[in-house]
């Protein structure tokens, strides 16, 4: 039963990824903690997310960009160690707690958002998204603010964004494979939600130029802001008791 919800959900938030640009993966990991340990969430995310934007990419062939590859891959590949040392230190409960921070200074703070929104070169982007994306697995909204300024489509914007999001869960994916993480014994719960990524991918690529992007923009900032809550209040007393 658990495996069917979550092929729903994965469903559900890769659908709303190809229809707004983002928020999927936020929702997604979000959602997460309630049906696995703390410490394997950030690379099972990593690969339904690696899944999801690469079957978007697939699906929005021709809007895709592959000169914007070569800035990105160097800064991802710098970022991901110093992301790794970083990630080390948190305790499993660390991790959802960071999430949920993440989530709502995302929705709420826009101070974070402005600084975030400064990195506006690849290199840069490359290096803080996929570094941050160990902590926080969902990253998409840094190279989406990018893109916003270099793209003028929404297709391309939403396409290209997806491009980088899926080379930086793939450098991630790639590094939690030679740390000997074990996928295979995860294989039925990722099977699921892998296929209802892609159903979702197809789906949403098709329904978002008739969906107004405000009515989901709007039920995306409550669900993400009632989950977060949740995640921070819930891990926060664990830290502190534990």
């Amino acid at each position: 039963m658990s495996e069917l919800i979550l092929g729903l959900v994965a469903c559900l938030t890769s659908l709303l990824a190809a229809v707004v640009g983002l928020g999927g993966g936020m929702l997604l990991i979000a959602v997460m903690p309630a049906f696995f340990p703390a410490q394997v969430i950030i690379p099972l995310h990593a690969a339904i997310q690696w899944v999801s934007n690469g079957s978007r990419v697939l699906f929005a062939v021709p809007d895709v960009q592959p000169r914007l590859l070569p800035p990105f891959v160097i800064g991802s590949v710098l970022g991901i160690g110093v992301g790794w040392l970083f990630v080390q230190q948190l305790s499993a409960d660390g991790i959802p707690f960071l999430i949920g921070l993440y989530i709502l200074a995302m929705q709420w703070w826009p101070g974070f958002i402005r600084t975030l929104q400064r990195v506006n070169n690849l290199y840069v982007a490359g290096f803080v998204q996929t570094g941050l994306g160990l902590v926080v697995g969902a990253t998409g909204p840094l190279t989406l603010a990018l893109l916003q300024h270099r793209l003028i489509q929404r297709d391309a914007v939403i396409a290209n964004n997806a491009l980088l999001m899926w080379l930086t869960h793939g450098i991630k994916l790639g590094l939690f494979v030679v740390i000997g993480f074990d996928f295979l014994h995860w294989w039925i719960p990722l099977l699921a939600m892998a296929l209802g990524a892609i159903v979702g991918s197809w789906a949403g690529t098709r329904l978002r130029q008739h969906v107004p992007q405000r009515v989901f923009k709007r039920v995306l900032s409550g669900l993400l802001t009632a989950m977060a809550l949740y995640l921070v209040t819930t891990h926060f007393y664990k830290l502190v008791v534990s």
